[in-house]
């Protein structure tokens, strides 16, 4: 890998943790869904600082061609992102539908509340 090249993709990764770091500052995103960009910024710079590794990791794979070990990898993480997204959606449903239902419980109690303070 050419030095400038490396240059570029480790100035890309600092820029984004930057990014990453002023938007958890400012509370737009929450530490904990940053933790797996902020695992693949670390994984990229690794790999930009040690090239040798990404032919090891082709070898490990059996794959031929070591870009091909980089995408594998790329499509592995974002299933990962994708399964971790699908269920933080589903526990803010479940979250959702209880606060909702809570909600329906306390304002029929204040109606009836209502209902006997206006028949006294």
């Amino acid at each position: 890998m050419e030095l400038r090249l490396q240059v570029i993709i480790l100035g890309a990764c600092l820029v984004s943790l930057l990014v990453y770091g002023e938007a958890v500052r400012r509370e737009k995103l929450m530490l904990r869904i940053t933790f797996p960009w902020l695992f693949c910024l670390l994984v990229t710079v690794l790999l930009t600082l040690f090239p040798a590794l990404i032919d090891g990791l082709a070898f490990l794979l059996g794959v031929a061609s070591p870009m091909n070990a980089v995408f594998f990898c790329a499509v592995l993480f974002l299933v990962m992102v994708g399964f971790f997204n699908y269920v933080t959606m589903s526990k803010l449903r479940q979250q959702t539908v209880r606060t909702v239902q809570e909600l329906a419980l306390l304002e029929h109690s204040l109606r009836q509340q209502n209902k006997r303070g206006d028949k006294e």
